[in-house]
């Protein structure tokens, strides 16, 4: 029985993820035009330059145009244009802000993120993907922000099979450095949030979301994702 209603609740928790990349994919544009007035505008960086030795790289690919702008800064309609490339091209990014990338190779600039995606390998062959996410999950616990934002995008541009298995991987993180995944998930656009904190609240055990919980309440007042959590914790009037 009690089998059966966690097979239920991670059934609906997929549910809602799926619902929430569509979400994700359909207003990304507008929250990063807005990304001057939000709270949560500030560019995930750190140390290093690259996460391509994960095994997980991210390329350019827009469906609706074969090249995509490459932008002076996040924010479109006052940015220059400093470039354009193709599909399939591998990019490297050093930080991201409200639904833009930020790269350094092959050129220097800020791209939209629906215009890129990640991959971390043909879900057809399971166990390379699995290898290849356990290294993001791994760096991400060890506090590496820039592998933290790759899981988190993977997760949201994975198919089925991926998307479960990154959900497998964020639920660790969750547990083990909760505090770098809530800033990391301060810095996404909301419609990303949403789809992880569902996750969470349907998928953790009651101990790890207790966890969660204790973290989120050492974020300061304005944390995007405690803010989140709560209002998701409110009774319906």
């Amino acid at each position: 029985m009690q089998s059966n209603i966690r097979h239920t609740l991670k059934t609906v928790a997929l549910l809602m993820f799926g619902a929430a990349i569509a979400l994700f994919l359909t207003n990304c544009r507008a929250v990063s035009n807005q990304s001057s007035d939000q709270a949560s505008s500030t560019t995930v960086e750190n140390s290093t330059d690259e996460v391509q030795p994960t095994g997980c790289v991210t390329s350019i690919n827009d469906p609706a145009a074969p090249v995509t702008n490459i932008y002076s800064n996040p924010e479109e309609q006052s940015s220059e244009v400093l470039d354009e490339l193709p599909n399939n091209t591998e990019i490297t990014v050093v930080g991201s802000q409200n639904g833009w990338l930020q790269i350094n190779s092959p050129v220097a600039g800020w791209v939209f993120l629906g215009s890129t995606t990640v991959s971390c390998g043909d879900t057809a062959a399971i166990q390379t993907v699995v290898g290849n996410v356990d290294l993001l999950k791994e760096k991400a616990i060890g506090g590496d922000r820039l592998a933290a934002d790759m899981l988190i995008r993977y997760a949201f541009q994975a198919d089925s099979a991926g998307a479960e298995v990154a959900l497998g991987a964020i639920m660790e993180w969750a547990q083990t450095n909760p505090e770098l995944l809530i800033s990391v998930l301060d810095e996404q656009p909301q419609s990303v949030r949403n789809g992880v904190l569902s996750l969470l609240k349907f998928s953790l055990s009651s101990e790890a979301q207790s966890t969660f919980e204790a973290a989120l309440t050492k974020q300061s007042s304005d944390s995007p994702t405690a803010q989140t959590w709560q209002q998701d914790d409110r009774p319906s009037p």
